[in-house]
């Protein structure tokens, strides 16, 4: 499998059990749908799935940051583009966040996810 980092990511060259899985693990039931039912509305022009990927052009297109541990020989090509930022502010951050924003930087980035008032 060859998987091509932008946006998203661009799955190539899948096995029909690669491309299955994949599909299988991206696919949820619609809670519209379900509620519909539930309460005896019509269904027309509501699906009863929700499907977090996309085909385009021969490719398996996914969420960034979807787990490809779980898949053997995985070829991973990263054309993002990376643009520093400069933000100007007088905030000064305490040590704790200091350190979560060092860390996010390291890791080349994410969400940080902090109690309130952190």
């Amino acid at each position: 499998m060859r998987a091509r980092l932008l946006d998203k990511i661009y799955l190539t060259e899948l096995t029909n059990y690669e491309y299955s899985a994949i599909k299988k693990a991206l696919t949820f039931s619609n809670p519209k749908h379900l509620e519909a039912i539930k309460f005896n509305r019509s269904t027309y022009d509501i699906s009863r799935e929700l499907r977090l990927f996309d085909l385009k052009n021969d490719a398996l297109i996914v969420p960034m940051g979807f787990n490809l541990k779980p898949f053997k020989d995985v070829y991973i090509q990263d054309d993002r583009t990376r643009r520093d930022a400069v933000i100007k502010t007088t905030i000064k951050p305490r040590v704790y966040q200091e350190r979560a924003i060092r860390l996010a930087l390291y890791h080349g980035g994410g969400v940080i996810v902090a109690p309130t008032g952190a």
